[in-house]
């Protein structure tokens, strides 16, 4: 679950609080059963008609049920996160973030990440949407077979459609290149995602 207040939200500067936990199973026994909780203090502030700003960091605690041989079944961590956005005009706005975040491993049971991330969104049409996202990224996974570290870049595309009160559809692309300190690890990968969304 996650859990976010923010206080006084009408305020230029709004300080808030955020906390998050999750408890997760794996039948794949390469990784151990693992509970995270993390909370920290956040800020949010408006420092004009056109430019707000959000940031964060706090602490996470990972409790591994059966953690790999030689590691602790305890990890300590931090996540952190700074945002700027800038609204150009009614039809175009920008962002820039910051975040370093640890989260589950794809082949292990923690990731640590720390990248930047440069978005956009333009309204182009009364009901369609043009949304972009470029990032670049270093990773750290850990408590699993084996450690890897590596670091991939990522571009996308979307085109979002507003097809009612409820629905959107949404047709997107991005391409991910990654380079890993292991052999055999490395890959560059083409995606392609068409998506009908209801919103309840």
């Amino acid at each position: 679950f996650d859990l976010r207040a923010r206080f006084n939200p009408q305020a230029p500067i709004r300080p808030g609080f955020e906390v998050a936990a999750s408890l997760d199973d794996y039948t794949d026994a390469s990784i151990s059963d693992q509970t995270r909780l993390s909370a920290g203090p956040s800020i949010s502030a408006t420092l004009s008609p056109a430019i707000g700003v959000r940031a964060g960091a706090g602490y996470q605690g990972v409790w591994f049920a059966d953690p790999p041989a030689g590691e602790d079944d305890t990890l300590q961590t931090y996540y952190a996160f700074a945002e700027i956005t800038h609204r150009v005009n009614p039809w175009f706005r920008h962002a820039l973030t910051a975040r370093h975040f640890p989260t589950r491993g794809w082949n292990g049971g923690n990731q640590e990440t720390t990248g930047f991330r440069h978005s956009t969104s333009s309204t182009f049409l009364k009901d369609a949407t043009i949304a972009t996202s470029l990032s670049f990224n270093s990773a750290e996974q850990s408590y699993g077979l084996y450690d890897e570290n590596y670091q991939y870049f990522a571009a996308g595309i979307d085109l979002i459609y507003d097809l009612g009160k409820r629905w959107e559809g949404r047709v997107g692309y991005w391409f991910v290149k990654k380079d890993s300190d292991l052999r055999l690890r490395d890959y560059a990968q083409n995606n392609l995602a068409v998506q009908i969304n209801y919103t309840f």
